[in-house]
This record gives structure tokens, sequence and C-alpha cells, in this order.
């Protein structure tokens, strides 16, 4: 294991628990350059999406006892949902069903696989709250790590950080948004075990606008606490940051289809390379290699992924097999 990177290790991992937003996606992928103000031909394709819903869809399909807490409306999209989650091998007991048309993000795409503009409509905020979930405490408590993304209520958020941090289980948020991130500096830092913003996140969460002060934001991050800090580049690969330390790692050069969910599968690989005790470099270059494989298709999940591809993925992009 590289450097002073560790991972928080368990004798008997328990459970992935993953609690957040689960909706129908919606993509529109425009046939020419976007024009602004008018109808833009496209082609539509629907796929089940959603933060945690992307990370425990791709967790189940690995292999990995994965659990999800959500809520779906009672109509047709939430059945579908479900049914997508119950394939993948994701248990699904911690879904809540109300009398609401289930979620939905709408997305426009650039013909070069770039997101133009989204609108979304989610039910996490408003059902997932803090009373929700001491209900399911018990299942909670024996969760190996708990994912949640920023959809959630700051309120509901909180409450996770003190149970995570009080029960001793890696607490990790995925940002989501520019301005949803901003929940998390609300937060305990020694509460939260990583987070994983993109570039323009990581400034906000450091209430810095200046696009070149990526290193200054960094720093402010680390010295409020925030121990562990995955930060994802695009083009230029990620950074494992980790109280002052770092690990760089390339990204492959790619023709990009649909960047929708690469993020959501950069984490799934992460969580998956660490439950099965791999170093910090080789948790990275899973992520990488799965976010690669959804950059070069339409949708946010791989529908055919096993542990065994995904090893196959890590030599064929990095010419190591775990």
């Amino acid at each position: 294991m590289a450097g002073h990177f560790y991972l928080y290790l368990h004798i008997m991992k328990g459970p992935v628990t993953c609690i957040g937003t689960a909706i129908v996606d919606e993509l529109f992928f425009s046939r020419s350059p976007i024009i602004a103000g008018t109808s833009n031909p496209s082609q539509i394709m629907r796929f089940p999406g959603g933060v945690v819903c992307n990370v425990a869809r791709h967790l189940g399909r690995l292999g990995l006892p994965v659990n999800i807490i959500s809520v779906l409306g009672k109509d047709g999209d939430g059945d579908w949902l479900e049914a997508s989650l119950r394939d993948a091998s994701v248990r699904t007991n911690g879904l809540i069903k109300v009398d609401e048309a289930t979620g939905k993000f709408a997305a426009l795409i650039e013909p070069d696989g770039n997101l133009y503009t989204a609108a979304c409509h989610d039910l996490a905020e408003y059902y997932l709250t803090p009373e929700r979930l001491e209900e399911m405490k018990e299942d909670l408590l024996v969760s190996s790590m708990i994912i949640a993304d920023t959809n959630l209520s700051l309120k509901t958020l909180s409450w996770l950080s003190e149970f995570s941090m009080r029960s001793r289980i890696p607490f990790v948020i995925e940002p989501v948004s520019v301005p949803k991130s901003r929940k998390i500096v609300s937060l305990p830092p020694e509460s939260v075990w990583m987070i994983t913003p993109n570039q323009d996140e990581l400034l906000s969460l450091a209430g810095m606008k200046d696009g070149n002060e990526y290193d200054r934001a960094l720093s402010v991050l680390q010295e409020r606490g925030m121990e562990r800090i995955w930060l994802r580049r695009g083009a230029r690969g990620s950074v494992f940051y980790h109280k002052g330390e770092e690990m760089p790692l390339a990204a492959k050069p790619l023709t990009v289809v649909d960047s929708t969910g690469a993020g959501d599968a950069a984490l799934a690989g992460w969580v998956a390379g660490w439950h099965w005790d791999f170093s910090v470099s080789q948790s990275m270059q899973l992520g990488h290699c799965l976010a690669f494989e959804v950059l070069q298709q339409q949708g946010a999940s791989l529908p055919d992924l096993t542990k065994e591809k995904a090893l196959a993925l890590m030599n064929q992009y990095y010419g190591q097999e775990a």
C-alpha cells in the first residue's frame, strides 16, 4: 500500500447502505449543437437514475451486499425503478412509497456527450427525514459504510453524520452539484469519512469563486478537518487527498458518448475496491475503469457488470490485476 494511505477495514464487512435519490433519467440526445431558446431535434432514452440508485445498482452487480433507502411514487415509474434495483441484487426493504409521482431527471445532452442543461424533480429531500431514518436505525447499524447524496435535506445529512460518527461507520457524501454541495460545509468535518467533489464543487465547498484556486480550496477544507477528498478532474483524471498527502491518477483518452452518471460509477468502483480490501490506488483505478465504461455508452449504469469484468477492465486500462 503506497505511502501512508490506508483503508478503513472491517474484519467482517456488512452491507453498504446507500441513502438518497432514485429517479427516472430521461435523456434527450441532441442531433446537432444545442441552440438555447428553441426546439432542438433529439433522440430520447430512458434509464434508472439518481446518484445512490446508480451507485447501489453497480455495487449489487459487483456482488457486494447493498441496501438502498430512497423514495418512490406509487406509480408505474416507481415499480419500474424498484424492479431495476432488484434485478441488480439490491435489497429494497428501505424503499418508501408515497402518493406522488416518482422523481425524474430530464437532461439535454450535446452531441459530444456533455450535459447542456437539466431539470430534476426528487422526493428524497421531503420524505427521507431523521424521523424516518430513526425507524431504520437497527438496519443502519449493521452497515459497513453509509453513502449519501446531497439531495437529502441538511437536517437529514446532519442526523446521518452524527449517527455514523457515533456508530463508527464510514460516512461518504457525494456532493451532486455546486449549490447542493454547500450542505456539507455545515456538517462536523470529523463526521464525514470521504467526499467526492469535482473541481467546481470543491471551490464551492471552500467558499471560493476563482477557478484557479484549487490548491487553496483543498488547503481550506483540510484545515477544517476534512481528511479524505477524492477530487474528480474530468479528462485530467482524479486525485485522492488524505491528511495532506495526495495520490493522482490519470484518465485515459476516450470518445465520450454520455457523461451522465460517470461520477456515480467511479464512486461505486472505489467503494467496491474498499470492500475487497484493495489499496487506495487500486480502488481509484477500479473507479476510473467503471467511469470510463459509462462515458462510452448511453445511460448511467453498466447492465452487464460483474466482478470478473471489473477486474478485467483494470487490466485493460491500467495493466494490472487486483
